[in-house]
C-alpha cells in the first residue's frame, strides 16, 4: 500500500529470507555487434580493451574485460551494465522492461 512517496509494506520482514543479486549478463563482442547493427571493426573503435590498451579510457568506450584463464586466448566480454553505461552516453533512452530507444 502506498502513501504519497512512502512504500508500506503489509508482510513485515522475515529474517530467514533474503534476496539474492542478479547476475550480472556479460556479452561477447559478437552479440554487442549484433545489437548495435555493426560489424565487428566498427565496435572496435568503440571498445576498451581493459587490461590490453595503455592510453586513456574516456566515457566515450565501452570497457571489454577479458574473462580467459592467464595463459589461455583472450575472451572478451562486455558487461550488460556497461553496455547500458554506454548506450546512454550515446544518447539512447532506456525504458522500464528495457526498452532501447534512440
Amino acid at each position: 500500500m502506498a502513501r504519497g512517496n512512502e512504500i508500506i509494506n503489509r508482510r513485515p520482514p522475515n529474517p530467514a529470507e533474503f534476496r539474492l543479486p542478479t547476475h550480472p549478463f556479460l556479452y561477447t563482442l559478437d552479440q554487442v555487434a549484433g545489437l548495435l547493427e555493426v560489424n565487428l571493426s566498427t565496435l572496435d573503435q568503440w571498445v576498451y580493451y581493459d587490461g590490453r590498451q595503455h592510453n586513456t579510457r574516456t566515457r566515450e568506450y565501452m570497457i571489454a574485460r577479458n574473462i580467459a584463464l592467464v595463459d589461455e586466448r583472450p575472451v572478451w566480454r562486455i558487461a550488460e551494465q556497461e553496455l547500458l553505461r554506454w548506450l546512454q552516453v550515446k544518447g539512447f533512452k532506456m525504458y522500464r522492461g528495457r526498452w532501447i530507444t534512440h
